[in-house]
């Protein structure tokens, strides 16, 4: 049963009491949820959706060797870096970008290595 935390002299009592008198609801079990087949169903008796190309959601995978973070920047698996540049980059792209970034720093090690990768064309 449940106390007042701050009651004055009496309340606690006659809190409990109320208590006694109307108990708390019990909670009604829920109905059980449908079977997949019946969610897939399309309304109206159409035809249901064709199976998705990715596979069943929670079924077995049809790769077992590898790992879920494969394709993703972090984790293990072959990622943005392994799998090489998606598109050509730009002759001294990266280097001019660092230039501009280069003159917001005080210590000059941005605008160093700007420096060595324009001297590399990147």
């Amino acid at each position: 049963m449940a106390e007042l935390v701050d009651a004055k002299y009496g309340e606690n009592k006659t809190y409990e009491q109320q208590q006694e008198v109307m108990p708390a609801a019990v909670a009604q079990a829920l109905p059980d949820p449908p079977a997949p087949t019946e969610m897939v169903q399309a309304p109206g008796g159409a035809a249901p959706a064709p199976p998705s190309p990715l596979g069943v959601f929670g079924g077995m995978t049809e790769r077992p060797g590898e790992p879920v973070t494969s394709g993703s920047p972090l984790g293990p698996g072959p990622n943005s870096m392994a799998m090489g540049p998606q598109a050509p980059l730009q002759p001294q792209a990266l280097s001019r970008t660092l230039a501009e970034y280069g003159a917001m720093d005080d210590s000059g090690v941005i605008a160093e290595l700007a420096t060595f990768l324009d001297g590399m064309n990147i």
